[in-house]
C-alpha cells in the first residue's frame, strides 16, 4: 500500500509452491533463484499408484535443450532403438525441419512404407538411391543403423512386447508401446495422448528434464499400457 510498509510477508517462513508448469521452474532455476538471499529448492514430485509420494531434486544442471536431451539419446546403446529413433527424429525436426530423414523415420516408426508426405497428404515412396542416402545419414547419428534391421524388428510384435516388458524406464516403454500399436492407437483417449506426447516434438519445451531421470508418466498409463499388450 502506499505510504505504509513494504515489509516482505514471506521473510523467515517457509513457502511451498506446487505447479505443473514447468516455465516456473526454469524461471526460478536460471534468473529468480540468485536474486533471493534464501535458500530456495526445486523439488520433483511423484505419487505412485500405491499413493506413496517420492521427491528429487532438481538442480540446474538437470534443466536441458532438447537439443542436448535427444543427443544424449540417440547416441546411447543404452536405450531401445525406437527411444533412439524417435530422439533422433526430434532432433531432425528442431534442427533441420521435416526433411527426408525426418519423413523416414516417421514412416518407420509407424511401420509404414518409408517415403515423403506431399502436400496433398499423399505419400511419395523412397527410391533405393535415396533410402541408401538416408540410412546412411542415420548411421552418422546411430552407429550400424540398417534398414532391412530396423524394418524387421519393428514388425516383430513378439520381440517388442518383450523389450517393453524388460524396460524400467515409463517413457521407453511408451516409445516400444507406440511402435507396437502404429498408426491403430488404443480405445483410451488419455493413453493415446501421453504416447504421442513422447513423439512429437510441439508438445515439449526447448528446455526440459531428462526423461529418463526423472519419471514423468503415471503408473496408471503403463498400467493400461500393460493391460493392452500382456
Amino acid at each position: 500500500m502506499k505510504g505504509k510498509s513494504r515489509k516482505c510477508k514471506f521473510l523467515n517462513k517457509t513457502v511451498l509452491l506446487l505447479t505443473h508448469d514447468f516455465g516456473s521452474v526454469i524461471d526460478l532455476e536460471y534468473t529468480i533463484k540468485r536474486k533471493l538471499s534464501c535458500s530456495v529448492n526445486s523439488t520433483y514430485l511423484r505419487c505412485n499408484e500405491e499413493g506413496i509420494l517420492s521427491e528429487k531434486l532438481i538442480q540446474r544442471n538437470d534443466i536441458i535443450s532438447c537439443i542436448e536431451a535427444t543427443r544424449k539419446i540417440y547416441t546411447s546403446t543404452d536405450y531401445h532403438i525406437a527411444s533412439r529413433l524417435s530422439a533422433l527424429r526430434r532432433y531432425t525436426e528442431v534442427i533441420e525441419g521435416k526433411n527426408d530423414r525426418w519423413n523416414y523415420i516417421s514412416s518407420v516408426l509407424h511401420c509404414e512404407e518409408p517415403g515423403r508426405i506431399l502436400e496433398d497428404n499423399s505419400r511419395q515412396p523412397f527410391s533405393k538411391e535415396e533410402l541408401l542416402q538416408i540410412t546412411s545419414e542415420i548411421n552418422d547419428f546411430i552407429a550400424g543403423f540398417t534398414h532391412d534391421e530396423i524394418v524387421a524388428l519393428f514388425h516383430d510384435r513378439n520381440s517388442l512386447i518383450e523389450s517393453y516388458k524388460k524396460s524400467k524406464k515409463s517413457y521407453e516403454k511408451l516409445q516400444i508401446f507406440r511402435v507396437i500399436q502404429g498408426n491403430s492407437g488404443t480405445a483410451n483417449d488419455i493413453i493415446n495422448k501421453f504416447v504421442n506426447e513422447t513423439f512429437h516434438v510441439e508438445n515439449d519445451y526447448l528446455f526440459q528434464l531428462d526423461p529418463f531421470e526423472f519419471e514423468q508418466v503415471p503408473d496408471y498409463i503403463i498400467k493400461e499400457c500393460d493391460n493392452f499388450l500382456i
